[in-house]
């Protein structure tokens, strides 16, 4: 199930094809469900799904349930962190850096500056081990903060 909602998410982020209606908030929900019914099963898995529904809703204008969906994701994603922040940080700074933009989308400059610069000091802490991919992302964020 978590694969099909991750497929179809991201089929539509690609695309940029953003639906409003139901099939969104259905995926959220069952994303939802499974994080309440399975929460140390796909974990990581869940956290991306609403991370992409954060997208979905963020392309859509829906800002406030694409700021919930990130901090939905920002919580499952801290505590993965805890256990291997090597690997989780980097997606805990993307999903800050899409939760800054919502922030600032919705004119809190102060909340989305103090997002953009948590993102960029889990990006820059990762640096040691920073890929390209990495450093567009630092990039990217140090251009949010202007």
């Amino acid at each position: 199930a978590v694969a099909a909602i991750l497929g179809l998410q991201k089929r539509y982020t690609h695309r940029k094809r953003f639906h409003t209606g139901r099939q969104p908030a259905a995926q959220g929900q069952m994303a939802r469900s499974l994080a309440d019914n399975l929460p140390n099963a796909c974990n990581a898995e869940i956290a991306q799904a609403l991370n992409n529904l954060g997208n979905i809703y963020r392309g859509n204008g829906q800002l406030a349930k694409a700021e919930e969906a990130y901090r939905e994701a920002l919580a499952i994603y801290a505590q993965l962190a805890r256990r291997q922040p090597s690997l989780f940080n980097p997606l805990r700074a993307r999903t800050m850096d899409h939760l800054g933009m919502v922030c600032r989308d919705m004119k809190n400059y102060k909340e989305a500056q103090e997002i953009f610069s948590q993102a960029l000091d889990l990006y820059r802490d990762g640096s040691q081990q920073a890929n390209d991919g990495n450093r567009l992302y630092v990039w990217n964020t140090l251009k949010n903060l202007d």
